[in-house]
């Protein structure tokens, strides 16, 4: 279905790419394929809708804003991604790869245009490049910014655009760990952060039940600190780990059963956890900062509960959770570390320790000391999920002094990617 205003520029490139996934579309049905084979197809065609629309979107910006390329000869899965320029011409790259894709844009209502004010001024106090990315947006579409509904731009546009765009859903199905190769228990991330003396060393794992479309992605966007870092449902917009330029960073992972929460957007302004971390990317220096950052507003959790593991270059760092009335809670252990899992510790380090064994594992490692990135990389090695049903798509390990990314991806975990600014 045709928007209002919308514009396909045929290029060359989007000819190309559509004749390739017509002729795809001919062949993909799945009748007679094996599993393999079925999985093979999917990590060849995943983008390809993508990088076509991506063509598209570069001509009508008239720069490259999203720029992809792999990061290895031996996978599709994950690739890098370079995305530079102003919040506003990203948002208009973004808008017009979802109009392309016949993304419905939201409109206000009557009913929701008091509270998408109120959302405005939210974000005109903690991020305002975020309403320059909506204006761009609202402008591939040729529609107005104040017909636009924040509530649903938030987590339904952003995140549902990119799952559907680039087949999680297939990734999902086929690549499943449990279903398709050992039967046994899901775990989901580790993070740990020590401060040597000299340097804050953090390390995360990032565990999933399946393979999915990632990418260590570098920004350099006007008026935001410039960062490096993995991002996941949502291009550019979710951050699931990170340093910026000032020495910050950041890394998310699952919380409980208990804190696992599926929310309808909330009757006040709200951030989605997920683009919280982007934000704090985007504006924060300090431990300090990004704390009081994310307790000055309402932490919105549309499709699980999250918790963080936030360290800086000057040796501060805090574990920031929510409790079940959805209030901050902040952890901030005495020692040089952090440690967390899948299981909240504000239930207390006692109740963790005897139920989960990664941090039953790496606790007393933590505690024995470490002097860089070698030791940090034994621990996080020794609470990988290699079986079971769950497996880790990659290991991080940053020196947030020298601003530096250690990573090492499941498809060849010995190989070390080294990143830096």
């Amino acid at each position: 279905m045709d928007h209002p205003g919308r514009k396909i520029l045929l290029s060359a490139a989007f000819l190309l790419g559509l004749i390739s996934l017509l002729n795809c579309e001919k062949k993909s049905d799945p009748g007679g394929e094996s599993h393999q084979d079925q999985v093979d197809r999917l990590y060849g065609d995943y983008d390809q809708y993508f990088q076509t629309y991506l063509a598209g979107a570069v001509q009508a910006v008239g720069k490259p804003t999203i720029v992809l390329e792999n990061l290895s000869d031996h996978f599709t899965v994950p690739k890098k991604i370079a995305i530079t320029g102003t919040p506003y011409e990203i948002g208009f790259t973004v808008g017009h790869i979802a109009s392309q894709f016949s993304r419905l844009l939201p409109r206000r209502s009557d009913a929701n245009r008091e509270l998408n004010e109120q959302i405005v001024e939210m974000y005109r106090r903690i991020y305002p490049q975020y309403l320059e990315i909506i204006r761009g947006i609202s402008a591939a579409y040729q529609v107005e910014f104040d017909q636009v509904d924040l509530t649903d731009m938030e987590y339904q546009f952003f995140v549902e655009l990119w799952w559907n765009l680039l087949n999680y859903d297939r990734f999902s199905q086929l690549t499943d760990f449990g279903r398709h190769g050992d039967v046994g228990p899901t775990q989901n991330c580790s993070v740990a952060s020590y401060f040597t003396g000299e340097r804050q060393i953090v390390g995360r794992n990032f565990d999933n039940s399946s393979d999915r479309p990632h990418y260590f992605a570098t920004m350099e966007v006007n008026g935001c600190y410039r960062m490096m870092g993995h991002i996941v449902y949502s291009m550019y917009h979710w951050v699931v780990d990170g340093i910026n330029e000032k020495g910050l960073s950041i890394d998310c992972a699952t919380n409980g059963e208990e804190y696992f929460w599926q929310e309808l957007y909330p009757q006040e302004p709200a951030v989605f956890a997920g683009h919280m971390a982007r934000i704090v990317m985007d504006t924060c220096a300090t431990v300090d900062e990004a704390v009081a950052l994310i307790g000055s507003v309402r932490v919105w959790f549309p499709n699980e509960g999250l918790h963080w593991v936030i360290a800086d270059a000057a040796g501060d760092s805090a574990v920031v959770e929510f409790d079940l009335g959805r209030k901050m809670v902040v952890i901030d252990k005495p020692g040089p570390y952090e440690l967390m899992t899948n299981t909240a510790l504000q239930k207390g380090e006692d109740y963790v320790t005897g139920n989960c064994w990664r941090y039953q594992r790496a606790k007393p490692m933590l505690e024995a000391g470490i002097a860089g990135t070698g030791e940090m990389l034994n621990i996080m090695s020794s609470v990988r999920p290699t079986s079971g049903g769950a497996r880790t798509l990659w290991t991080s390990i940053m020196d947030v002094n020298s601003r530096t990314f250690e990573v090492y991806y499941r498809k060849e975990y010995s190989r070390k990617y080294v990143f830096g600014f």
